[in-house]
């Protein structure tokens, strides 16, 4: 687990974010080609958006992949 989730995940932390974005990350998708420096996009727990324009909601947590 990367150390911005862990850190974001302990009962005593600070409350996890609503949104994670992972950026600059190479996405093998299951049909279409391959993305290069492509972005993800996980709201609420789940994946919202992929793509290499996906945009960031305001708030979310940028993990540079």
């Amino acid at each position: 687990m990367p150390a911005a989730l862990a850190a974001q995940s302990t009962p005593n932390g600070p409350k996890p974010a609503d949104a994670y974005v992972i950026r600059n990350a190479t996405v093998v998708p299951v049909v279409g080609p391959r993305i290069e420096k492509g972005t993800i996009v996980i709201s609420a727990g789940r994946i919202t958006a992929v793509g290499a324009a996906a945009a960031a909601p305001a708030g979310a947590t940028v993990i540079d992949g």
